[in-house]
């Protein structure tokens, strides 16, 4: 039995059918969203190419290499966190499932009553199919391996025993894997739409690539946990294949209707085919500490995307220009009379002389012997002619359809007849493709080649092919549509099916549902207006709610309209709820909504039906207001006006519509719209209002609809735009926070740079301390210790640029032998010089030194005749560097403050000097309109409440079976039909709501002070900072200057200062070294101890040192220690706490000793000159520590200052749009709905009302926001 008939007598089977139907049809999902899915689906193939097992150069941790292209391939790196990611993929995979079986039993028949659970089923669905598909299986795959998250290892190929403490994991992973592995690639198979008039990324020919492709990646997911360990060249092996495989097809058949789809798809996996070879070339390499092979690698990636796209592009091309070629070639051999197999007669007749065969014919029956003679008189052309195969026009049955695309730019008659021509060369080249029937029926049914009964031919066609499962889903539905369509009264869905039909039941029932709520809250206004005591400013709280419930009702009308614009049904109840709006006073979309009704009636007025309906609506609006609802019903009647759409004209036989299966063509109609002819039709401008309470006045219509209308498009204009002023403080305001969070960040980045720049310009001086040092070994005691000199001033040079052409003003005397002179340097061509003289010291031997002669004969005095003039110096440098350093950072502050001050000026300034007299004048003039309503007379507002009291019962008769409750159950559960508090009611005031906007004011000024808070906190901070690195270098520079002053005490050179001096200076240095130690370890005084920086305070305590001098290191067994002058293991081996107190002892103990021990051969002079290097380095390792404390708290101050921005600046702009924009649109609307009110009241009560009919006959007099009264 085929399929389909199969179909028709198993109930279970067509539930399966429908439910898969269900699941993957439909616009539940937008286009644009689709999209974006498919093309992060396909990016994922690049994930298990980029992993950092493959080799490639160092990231950062926060940017794996793998997550920036599938950031949901992250695991956790505990088992605990892992099994939190396992559970909550398996309950995504079990939503997915009840799901599945709740639709499939609601949609059994039409019981479906809410339409979200199938929108929620195919959103699930396309989720899963698409870029969850690879992270929940690679998830499932490390659950069944038993995946040891915290040792990654997987015990199911190491030791399967330790799968049994992962059994609550493995089991459930299990049936995941096979239920993934078995529905995946059904439900991928027919996750599609095939609309060839349709090129959104959701519309393809076929679903077999797409299958293939989840399978494809179910083996790569398979592949990599298997090859994790130790077989990578396995994983890029596989990740080629498959993205070349990939690339083929995709390139070969263009599965998408949109060209541009296929390219981008083509270049995504060229993109992937890419990587898997560039990480093949770098596997054998290894990683490498730098980012930059990888940034390369990415940069290629872009070529390859290029190609693929190129590739994908010239395929259609060549494939359609082939199937053109070849097709014309066809046609050239049939003209021509070429002899081809299975048409020998036809092809070779022309060339047969008609008179030697009888009557003309191709069948020979003249006599044998008269034959025999002819054909031996035809021998030469006989023996001289080849019977040629037919030309193959098309290489593949996709090239079919894919020749045909150009329907969708081109839609001529000619063009129909050249599609129609290939797609029968097709099916005569293919002849058991059902597939390319089905796809003929596509074409003909969306393009309208054809009538409905071709449609059912291909499609039976089609079926008569034993096609495959996929091909026989599509046929089924299709002829379940069109007989569901031919079912349906009056809906003229073009692909309607059973989950269409609920969808449009529950929208409706929606609509409907709405329309009754804002019944029923007009009704509970005017019960409010007939008690005795009426507060005015609970009334714009009640007309609120009418309009909202009808906002709602039009909005579920629209939406019906868009998803099922060819219903008359449809049409007919959004034309009615119309005419409800405009009677009802619901105006705050009255222009824009007008306008669409319009539009859609215009659009329409073709339609069979619809210019009887719309001039049956004229006439309804010209009836007396007490024409009953069943009466109009039947005038409304779209059968009654239409007898052909009357189900006994239907001819069975034709299974659809006479009047609207007749095919229509371009050409036929020249002013046709969407396939109709035009007619002049009424349109809603001129359609009346139905009475729903109130009763219509013409003569109002006709005098003041001009001006009301000018007044009401002129109003809407003014509040759209809002006030000016308003506009520009709200842009100052944003600038500001802009501007702030700017200043912030470059702050903090001015704050890291200047603590290490602060160091770097303080170093110098102490370097210089420690070259004069090893200079005076050299010279005087014959210690060779040009190993340290040479120390680099390139990098602090660059920061000196600046003050190349500063004056002048430092004096150092210069011996060039024989003449000493006298010669002024600026800072940068001091540095410069000691520079230069440095590498002349460098570039001698030690030989040279003990030469007298060479002694003379160098500069070498320079270094110990200027040792306070260049240390002098350098420090001004620094001290400057710091003080300019320190100016900014004021200024800095300054500015912040200042901005604060703006910002908070700004704030006052929006709420209290424009809001605020906005609010005021409007909310006057909103008193004055409504106190119109107290002199509308008693009789009246009783009249108006029974007549809404008998509609409200007419409505819910209608809907009571739909609604499925009792008319007295509405009304009591709708929260509408009931008058709240005064108080509630009151709380709509718009004093509340200036009160909720000037808090939010409040919070933008505040969340804008907090802002600042961190970058001023650090830029106090920095300063003090500054202070403690100046203490850090100043204890350096003084055990640096004090070491090189002991040794000119011993030296006690002529040249050099006098003894004297020397030992008030050294005494000094000590002093400036105990100060800077003191403030190093102490908190207060304006700078911060280094125990405050825990990492500083660990490098002080606990890291132990090696003394620099002795390279033997610190193993006790290998180096030798000398107790007696201090080289102590503990010392030796000792933090940072211990080196500068021993030095600062030693140091002391020397200048105390007395003269006769002041000698080279001094243990403590070797001693603190030896502690002098462990102070230097440890001096700049903590440097580096602080100002890695530093950046990593401006890295924390930045993001708390970034928080702080987005909050302020979402507050901001909620508190515009949300709070002031939405007041604005609000009393706007009541304003509009008020005036509505009036407008809709009896012509002869406004006339004896003075006070109403001027406001009447002046338009509404709705006054502008900017007026004050």
């Amino acid at each position: 039995m085929d399929l389909a008939e199969t179909v028709k007598v198993n109930v279970g089977l067509f539930d399966q059918f429908t439910l898969l139907y269900g699941m993957t049809q439909g616009n539940a999902i937008s286009e644009s969203i689709a999209m974006m899915l498919g093309i992060l689906e396909d990016i994922q193939l690049l994930s298990f190419a980029f992993r950092p097992e493959v080799g490639f150069g160092y990231m950062p941790d926060w940017m794996h290499k793998s997550y920036l292209f599938n950031p949901l391939s992250y695991k956790p790196h505990t088992n605990s966190g892992f099994a939190v990611l396992f559970y909550i993929a398996l309950a995504f995979l079990i939503v997915n499932t009840m799901l599945t079986i709740v639709e499939g039993f609601a949609l059994n028949g039409t019981r479906i009553k809410t339409v979200w659970p199938l929108h929620a089923l195919r959103f699930v669905t396309k989720l899963k199919v698409t870029i969850l598909l690879i992270p929940i299986y690679e998830i499932m795959i490390h659950g069944f391996v038993c995946h040891d998250a915290e040792g990654d290892v997987r015990h199911m190929f190491t030791d399967p025993e330790k799968c049994m403490s992962f059994f609550q994991i493995v089991i459930p992973a299990a049936v995941g894997i096979v239920y993934l592995t078995f529905k995946a690639p059904l439900v991928t198979l027919v996750f599609l739409r095939i609309n060839p008039a349709d090129t959104t990324h959701g519309s393809k020919t076929t679903g077999r690539i797409d299958m293939v492709y989840t399978l494809l990646r179910f083996i790569l997911v398979i592949i990599h946990e298997i090859a994790a360990d130790n077989r990578i060249s396995a994983l890029i092996a596989t990740i080629t294949v498959i993205s070349f495989i990939m690339l083929v097809l995709t390139v070969r058949y263009q599965i998408f209707f949109n060209g541009h789809a296929n390219d981008v798809r083509a270049g995504i996996f060229a993109a992937s085919f890419c990587s898997g070879i560039q990480a093949g070339i770098c596997l054998p390499v290894g990683s490498y500490e730098s980012p930059a092979g990888f940034a390369i690698l990415c940069v290629w990636l872009m070529p390859g995307f290029l190609a693929g796209f190129l590739a994908s592009s010239v395929a259609r091309s060549i494939i359609i220009r082939r199937v053109y070629r070849r097709l014309k070639e066809r046609h050239g051999q049939l003209e021509s009379g070429v002899v081809t197999e299975g048409n020998t007669i036809l092809g070779s007749k022309s060339k047969i002389d008609g008179s030697n065969v009888i009557g003309g014919s191709g069948t020979l029956k003249a006599p044998q012997s008269i034959t025999r003679d002819f054909i031996v008189k035809k021998v030469d052309d006989i023996v001289s002619t080849v019977t040629v195969k037919p030309l193959q026009i098309f290489m593949s049955p996709a090239d079919v359809e894919m020749s045909c695309r150009f329907l969708q730019y081109n839609k001529d008659p000619e063009a129909f007849l050249l599609a129609d021509s290939i797609f029968d060369a097709g099916i005569e080249q293919y002849p058991n493709q059902g597939g390319l029937a089905l796809m003929k029926s596509y074409y003909m049914s969306n393009f309208r080649m054809g009538d409905l009964d071709q449609v059912w031919d291909y499609l039976d066609l089609a079926k008569s092919k034993k096609p495959y499962f996929d091909i026989r889903f599509f046929i089924f539905f299709e002829e379940r549509a069109m007989e569901q369509e031919d079912r349906k009264e009056d809906l003229m869905a073009s692909h309607l099916n059973i989950t269409g039909y609920a969808e449009l039941m529950a929208m409706e029932r929606s609509a409907r549902r709405y329309h009754l709520e804002a019944v029923l809250a007009l009704k509970s206004l005017w019960e409010y207006l007939k008690s005795d005591k009426v507060a005015t400013d609970c009334i714009p709280f009640l007309l609120g709610r009418v309009d909202e419930n009808r906002r709602k009702a039009d909005r579920a009308y629209r939406a019906m309209l868009s998803k099922y614009p060819n219903s008359k049904q449809v049409l007919r109840e959004d034309i009615e709820n119309a005419e409800a709006r405009e009677a009802h006073g619901s105006r705050g979309e009255a222009d824009e909504e007008s306008n669409a009704d319009s539009d859609n009636v215009r659009r329409y007025s073709g339609m069979p039906g619809i210019r009887e309906m719309s001039m049956a609506m004229s006439q309804v609006s010209e009836m007396e207001a007490d024409v009953g609802t069943e009466e109009r019903n039947q005038i409304l009647s779209v059968e009654a006006m239409h007898p052909e759409n009357d189900r006994s004209s239907v001819d069975a036989t034709l299974r659809h519509r006479a009047s609207i299966a007749a095919p229509v063509r371009l050409g036929e109609y020249p002013d046709m719209e969407s396939g109709y002819p035009a007619q002049e039709v009424k349109t809603l401008d001129k359609i009346g209002n139905k009475s729903l309470g109130f009763a219509a006045h013409p003569a109002f219509a006709d005098d003041m609809t001009k001006r009301v209308e000018e007044a009401k498009r002129k109003e809407s204009r003014t509040w759209k735009a809002g006030p000016g002023s308003m506009n520009v403080a709200s842009a100052i305001l944003l600038g500001l926070l802009i501007a702030g969070c700017v200043l912030s960040i470059i702050t903090y980045e001015k704050i890291t740079s200047a603590v290490n720049e602060a160091f770097q310009r303080m170093l110098p001086r102490a370097t210089l301390m420690r070259l004069t040092l090893y200079v005076r070994l050299m010279l005087t005691a014959g210690t060779y210790g040009t190993q340290w000199l040479g120390r680099p001033y390139a990098e602090w040079w660059e920061l000196e640029l600046f003050r190349v052409n500063e004056p002048a003003k430092y004096w150092i005397r210069v011996f060039r032998f024989p003449i000493i002179s006298l010669q002024q340097f600026n800072s940068y061509f001091l540095m410069e010089f000691l520079f230069e003289e440095e590498n002349t010291l460098l570039a001698w031997g030690l030989d040279k030194f003990f030469d007298p002669m060479a002694q003379l004969a160098t500069e070498v005095r320079l270094w110990l005749d200027n040792i306070k003039e260049n240390s002098d110096a350098l420090e001004d440098m620094a001290l400057r560097g710091s003080s300019d350093f320190l100016a900014y950072n004021n200024n800095n502050k300054t500015v912040m403050f200042v901005l604060l001050a703006l910002i908070v000026a700004a704030s006052l300034c929006v709420g209290v000097f424009l809001f605020r007299p906005v609010l005021e004048s409007t909310a006057r003039r909103q008193v004055e309109i409504l106190s119109l309503i107290h002199s509308l007379p008693r009789k009246y507002v009783n009249e108006k409440v029974d007549a809404l009291e008998v509609e409200v019962e007419n409505i819910m008769e209608e809907v009571e079976d739909e609604l499925a409750v009792g008319a007295q159950g509405v009304q009591n559960s709708s929260n509408t039909g009931t008058i709240p508090n005064e108080s509630i009611m009151g709380n709509h005031s718009k004093r509340k709501l200036t009160k909720l906007y000037a808090a939010s004011l409040i919070l933008v000024a505040l969340t804008s002070a907090l802002m600042f808070a961190p970058s001023l906190d650090q830029s106090v901070k920095a300063e003090q900072m500054i202070v403690t690195i100046d203490q850090l270098t100043t204890r350096y520079y003084s055990v640096a200057g004090a070491s090189v002053l002991a040794l000119e005490i011993i030296a006690n050179d002529p040249y050099a200062w006098r003894p004297s001096e020397a030992q008030i200076w050294c005494e000094q240095y000590l002093k400036m070294y105990d100060d800077a130690h003191t403030g190093l370890i102490q908190s207060g005084g304006g700078s911060p101890s280094i125990y405050d920086f825990p990492s500083v305070a660990a490098y002080e305590l606990m890291e132990p040192l090696c003394h620099s001098i002795d390279t033997m290191g610190c193993d006790a067994s290998v180096r030798g220690f000398n107790a007696t002058i201090g080289y102590t293991y503990e010392l030796v081996t000792s933090s940072m706490t211990n080196i500068p107190t021993r030095w600062s002892d030693n140091a002391h103990a020397f200048i105390n000793d007395p003269l006769e021990q002041r000698t080279f051969l001094s243990p403590r002079i070797n001693f603190i000159v030896g502690l002098l290097e462990d102070v230097a380095d440890a001096t700049t390792r903590e440097n580096d520590l602080f100002v890695a404390d530093v950046t990593k708290r401006n890295n924390s101050a930045k993001a708390l200052n970034i928080f702080l921005f987005v909050l302020a600046l979402t507050i901001l702009i909620l508190g515009y749009f949300l709070v002031f924009r939405r007041m604005v649109s609000d009393l706007r609307n009541e304003m509009l709905n008020i005036s509505q009110l009036y407008f809709s009241l009896p012509l002869g009560m406004i006339q004896s009302l003075p006070e109403l009919k001027r406001f009447i006959e002046s338009g509404g007099a709705v006054t502008s926001m900017s007026r004050k009264k």
